[in-house]
């Protein structure tokens, strides 16, 4: 899917977004956020759930969430009540420095607070130790990309490019929309291609636009690619 998404932007595939509705658009990222949100139920109860995949998934997902609720990490949800509560709070603070608007980094200070809790309490949820076992204890170095079942992942890499590129696509013309300024689709696919070729010889995961941490940057202020390391530490 990497050359895929690289010779999109090279050919100048970017075009096709003039076409699309603003209404396709924001569908589109509705649908999207509504998947994100429920996966983040994981972190939330802390318990893990068999996904569903198909038409009405989102569903079958839901009900899955009912049933595992009895097992449901009581100081997880005790911890992401806090966070809303705390997050809504700061939205109502204004702090400013010759009168320019400054937003106080509450979502950084959460992350390190909780962080240091749990380390603390020794918080045990169903998928921590799954999650840590991911974890690499080191840089991974460079390997050519396993290609020897490319013919039966050739289908899903052919829509998973599509839609990637298009989440990537409509989030950046949605952010442009909010501050009125005009972005280049085809240097956006050509980015994300040379991202993803580079990455796929890390083993690391396909990736393109982020909704979530889009919007919680340009919720907080940020303008400027310096915030995005800002966000990752």
């Amino acid at each position: 899917m990497n050359p895929l998404q690289l010779s999109m932007g090279m050919l100048g595939f970017g075009f096709i977004i003039t076409y699309i509705p603003e209404a396709a658009i924001s569908a589109y990222l509705a649908a999207t956020a509504l998947h994100i949100m429920l996966s983040q139920l994981t972190c939330i109860f802390g318990i893990m759930i068999r996904f569903h995949s198909g038409p009405i998934s989102f569903f079958y997902n839901i009900i899955n969430y009912c049933i595992g609720l009895p097992k449901a990490n009581s100081t997880s949800i005790l911890l992401f009540l806090t966070a809303v509560v705390a997050l809504r709070i700061n939205k109502c603070i204004r702090i400013s420095y010759n009168q320019y608007p400054i937003e106080f980094p509450m979502e950084i200070f959460l992350i390190i607070g909780f962080a240091a809790f749990a380390n603390k309490i020794n918080v045990d949820t169903e998928n921590s130790k799954m999650l840590i076992d991911m974890i690499p204890y080191s840089f991974l170095f460079p390997v050519m990309p396993d290609v020897s079942n490319l013919t039966e992942v050739l289908l899903e890499a052919f829509s998973l490019a599509l839609v990637s590129s298009s989440l990537l696509i409509f989030l950046g013309r949605k952010i442009a929309s909010f501050h009125n300024y005009d972005v280049n689709s085809n240097q956006d696919l050509i980015a994300i291609g040379l991202c993803n070729v580079v990455s796929s010889f890390f083993r690391s995961y396909v990736f393109t636009g982020a909704v979530v941490r889009t919007i919680i940057q340009d919720k907080a202020g940020g303008r400027q690619q310096v915030c995005e390391i800002e966000f990752d530490l």
